[in-house]
């Protein structure tokens, strides 16, 4: 198969190309960075490509946003998913691709395209794909090489990905492979209805802007590997699987603000009582109408103890009493 190459060197600060997981710092769900260290790189991408998801997510007001140097967290994810909406009501040509991974019998898959590791995908992963994939009807691979121009390193990563994908191709009969553009592949998986990641930071995008039913991810997961608190901060919802994983579908189990009632199930101010029908403050008994002390029977009145029949005449009372 031809594997294209996604590059541009007009795009960056030094021809770097649109290197989206680093200009939008996933490294800090792994690499333990502290902070924004592409804020520059980001902002150079949004003015040249002002229409991808790096230019909308610099350039993004709506919800209330300010500017991106006062986010809590970078990547900050309400700016991330109203970003890959944007793109997505732009591109109506990604609509018939979105529809089918809608699908429940669809399974998306993410690879990483290599990098400068000898192999991009483990054995692990490997079992996982051939497992999971007789599960579904379908399997849709998305990948290619978002690269900088550095031939050598091009070369390397074609070969690579042509050797990963030959061999998915063996163990998932049922897959097709999808080579696009990055930022179609962030909205492909923000739509799916079943997604697996792999690692690095393109998956770790794919899982921040997901909203689907099953986020699957394996131990190559990098935030996984590290336990990395940045991202589990985040409380996405996600399954642990490996090679004996058994897909059911049900969804995985919600994070607390999703199970929060949405604003529709709520009461509605007209369904709550009037004021008018709540009982008023003159309407309750004023102090002086209720029974002064004096009008409760003195001590002295009770029956003393010795004037109640004692508990060898027991016998004497009548049995209607005794069993009543």
């Amino acid at each position: 198969m031809t594997i294209p190459v996604y590059h541009d060197s007009s795009i960056g600060t030094r021809g770097q190309g649109y290197n989206l997981g680093d200009i939008l710092n996933m490294p800090v769900f792994w690499a333990g960075w502290r902070t924004f260290q592409s804020l520059h790189d980001l902002s150079v991408t949004a003015s040249q490509i002002p229409e991808s998801i790096a230019g909308r997510y610099f350039n993004c007001r709506s919800d209330a946003l300010g500017a991106v140097k006062d986010d809590p967290l970078i990547p900050h994810r309400p700016r991330l998913f109203a970003a890959v909406k944007e793109v997505i009501a732009a591109r109506p040509d990604m609509q018939p691709m979105i529809s089918w991974l809608q699908r429940d019998s669809v399974l998306c898959i993410h690879v990483r395209s290599g990098d400068y590791g000898p192999e991009p995908v483990s054995d692990d992963f490997y079992n996982a794909i051939e497992n999971i994939s007789k599960q579904f009807d379908q399997v849709i691979v998305l990948s290619g090489v978002h690269c900088n121009g550095d031939q050598t390193f091009i070369a390397q990563n074609i070969a690579k990905l042509e050797h990963t994908l030959a061999r998915i191709r063996a163990l998932a009969p049922n897959a097709v492979f999808d080579f696009n553009e990055p930022d179609v592949h962030v909205c492909y998986m923000s739509q799916a209805r079943n997604l697996l990641v792999h690692t690095g930071g393109f998956s770790i995008i794919g899982t921040l802007v997901f909203s689907g039913k099953h986020l699957f991810v394996t131990k190559d997961f990098q935030p996984q590997i590290t336990q990395n608190k940045a991202w589990r901060s985040l409380k996405i919802p996600h399954q642990l699987i490996d090679n004996h994983y058994k897909h059911t579908n049900e969804p995985t189990a919600p994070s607390v603000t999703r199970a929060m009632p949405s604003v529709k199930a709520m009461p509605s101010v007209q369904a709550m009582p009037a004021m008018q029908s709540m009982p008023h403050i003159n309407a309750m008994p004023h102090i002086n109408a209720m029974p002064a002390m004096r009008s409760m029977p003195a001590m002295r009145s009770m029956p003393a103890m010795r004037s109640m029949p004692a508990m060898r005449s027991m016998q004497s009372m009548p049995m209607r009493l005794l069993h009543e």
